[in-house]
């Protein structure tokens, strides 16, 4: 019991003697190195900063224990107020007296950068519009996309950002296509620039399926077919017909088939028929009706 109650004091006192280090500590002068970067604010219509140098500093200054070890709770920065500044390069002094956490923080300056401006570049702002171009994983998938008849939509993107930047983009490619991964209907992520100074309106684009082409063909005397017992007028028709344009160019006037019936006379007049192969669409047609000459 004597020995637990011996091992008890041995800790109080331990604790105690902690507890008056850290006070001396926290009360007595230190000092301390602090990092700082710099922001901006008021940035003027039209124009931003593309670089800021340095983008941030070190400052030694001198403080009470306490007060050092709150500012390891915030991050600190100085502001520069860009609503002075035109486009190109800008000088901005250094003014330290901006730093509002010294007063607040009774800190001392020990020892100041050893620079006096902060050079921030200007760039106008712009907007410009690129085609989008699909990357493909494998032959596979580019021969698929391309037999598939598939298409990126939109096919075009708005980024805007500073000019210089912008300046030397011609297109904007989209993340690998892959067959197995990406199917028709799917969207897929376009390889954005790293620059956070640039932003896109759109971050993906839809795999959709192209409309077929298609082609107008027209065919002109084509004979109408009629029984030998009776005879028709007019004898030969003009017929337009369309179709994908693959199928389309192989088609002649021997693959259409114009005729009438007897059955369908009435009154000495009757309807032309029209057929096709398939695949193939029937557009206008003269005459639609012909007449049995006596």
């Amino acid at each position: 019991m004597k020995k637990k109650k011996t091992l008890s004091l041995f800790f109080l006192a331990l604790f105690i003697s902690l507890l008056i280090w850290v006070g001396i500590k926290l009360t007595r002068l230190q000092t301390a190195t602090l990092e700082i970067d710099i922001s901006v604010t008021n940035t003027p219509t039209g124009i931003i900063p593309t670089s800021i140098e340095p983008e941030s500093f070190r400052l030694v200054v001198e403080g009470t224990g306490l007060d050092l070890l709150k500012l390891y709770f915030n991050k600190l920065s100085y502001y520069i107020d860009l609503k002075n500044t035109h486009y190109g390069k800008n000088y901005i002094p250094l003014r330290l007296e901006n730093l509002t956490f010294i007063k607040t923080y009774h800190l001392e300056i020990l020892q100041q950068p050893d620079f006096d401006n902060i050079l921030v570049v200007m760039d106008n702002m712009t907007s410009k519009s690129l085609k989008v171009r699909p990357i493909f994983s494998d032959k596979e998938s580019k021969d698929f996309f391309d037999e598939n008849l598939l298409a990126l939509q939109p096919d075009e993107v708005t980024l805007k950002g500073p000019k210089k930047f912008l300046s030397n983009m011609y297109e904007i490619t989209t993340q690998p296509f892959n067959r197995k991964k990406h199917e028709q209907g799917s969207k897929i992520e376009l390889d954005l620039p790293e620059n956070d100074l640039v932003s896109i309106d759109t971050r993906q684009v839809e795999i959709v399926k192209l409309k077929s082409k298609i082609a107008r063909k027209t065919f002109m005397n084509v004979p109408i077919s009629h029984p030998d017992t009776v005879k028709i007028f007019p004898e030969f028709a003009t017929i337009k017909v369309s179709g994908e344009k693959g199928t389309l160019d192989t088609v002649s006037s021997k693959d259409i088939s114009v005729f009438v019936e007897m059955e369908d006379q009435e009154k000495n007049n009757l309807p032309v028929k029209v057929r096709l192969l398939p695949g193939v669409e029937l557009e206008d047609q003269i005459p639609e009706r012909v007449n049995i000459e006596e």
